[in-house]
């Protein structure tokens, strides 16, 4: 590895060029995506069972079938029961739906990174191509656990009993606002891949492969490990919704080493020309945590480039792309009002 940075960044250093590679893509189900980043107080709800966030910036240098880029990642995942988003909801507009028994049951898991990207281009043969990546990382922002259990709201829709178990890892307490939290820190890896295939002239398949393996080690990660009550300890605010601070029954403490696995994603592009003129018809599967989009979409030749236009039509989505060279763009929006959208995905690539 050594003798390949040296090679990469000295050697020949008149064949290094640089290259960007970004992507962004954020779609909250319950709520628009504005509401979600005023926690649910504002914004149009319509009920889900999913948020997922995740920024991928890199950027480095490229020689031959080599590069070295620097990484910033985050990742964000919630997922949850339709219950239990009309709980979060309704709790935040201070409003339960009276005599509602409400299931709760809640994943999360999110991180922030910082790292070293390293790829190595395979050319198998004229038909497929291969990359493998590797990603060293440098992480904060812990966020890990679950929640699940019931509420149900008194008849008047401004109190509730309530009683959850917890097993919760993070560096700061969002849900029971823990004091003088030490936060952690957290060394990672994770492997990538990238398959191109070829087999006809009028044929075309494209896989990427993000965290196949992944892990975060995270050392004196604080926790909590408790059953929840609503108890009696209950204030009434002056629109005469309860506030409550919940009863715990459990242990918070540190653990001196706590790993969190990183959830595998995909994306994938078939693609068929007919008649070989630059018109080509594709079909794209996109996989995130508990979830599986596809679009159906046409790539025609437009100013010495191609523009690449997708519906997706689970989510309402409208992809639109250009590609020049060595250059590619493109936005996606489920709206073109944005305090109505729902989900984002957006990048900018420079190879």
């Amino acid at each position: 590895t050594v003798c390949s940075l040296i090679s990469l960044a000295v050697v020949g250093a008149e064949k290094i060029r640089p290259y960007v590679n970004s992507e962004i893509f954020l779609q909250s189900e319950p709520i628009t995506l504005g509401g979600a980043f005023d926690d649910w107080k504002s914004g149009e709800y319509q009920g889900g069972e999913l948020q997922y966030g995740s920024i991928w910036l890199e950027s480095g240098v490229k020689r031959g079938d080599l590069s070295l880029g620097l990484l910033h990642r985050q990742e964000y995942i919630a997922k949850f029961s339709s219950d239990t988003a009309d709980y979060y909801y309704d709790s935040q507009q201070h409003q339960l739906d009276a005599g509602r028994n409400y299931k709760i049951d809640l994943e999360t898991q999110s991180f922030k990174a910082n790292g070293l990207r390293l790829q190595k281009q395979f050319d198998i043969n004229e038909h497929i191509q291969i990359s493998v990546g590797g990603s060293l990382l440098n992480a904060r922002g812990l966020q890990n656990g679950t929640l699940s259990g019931f509420s149900t709201a008194e008849s008047s829709g401004k109190d509730q009993n309530y009683q959850a178990n917890l097993d919760y890892y993070y560096d700061q307490d969002r849900l029971l606002d823990r004091p003088n939290v030490n936060e952690p820190s957290g060394k990672g890896y994770a492997l990538d891949a990238k398959i191109r295939w070829q087999p006809t002239k009028e044929w075309g398949f494209d896989i990427v492969l993000k965290d196949v393996v992944g892990e975060i080690s995270w050392d004196d990660a604080p926790y909590t490990k408790a059953i929840l009550n609503s108890g009696n300890n209950k204030v009434v605010g002056s629109d005469g919704y309860t506030k409550i601070t919940p009863q715990l029954k459990g242990v918070e403490g540190y653990q001196s080493s706590f790993k969190q696995k990183l959830k595998p994603k995909a994306d994938a592009v078939i693609k068929y020309d007919a008649d070989l003129d630059g018109y080509s018809t594709y079909v794209a599967i996109k996989h995130i945590p508990n979830k599986t989009l596809w679009g159906v979409g046409k790539e025609t030749p437009l100013l010495n480039g191609k523009v690449s236009l997708s519906i997706w039509p689970q989510d309402k989505l409208m992809y639109l792309g250009y590609s020049r060279k060595k250059a590619n763009v493109f936005i996606g929006l489920d709206d073109v009002d944005l305090s109505k959208v729902n989900a984002v995905w957006a990048g900018v690539e420079f190879r």
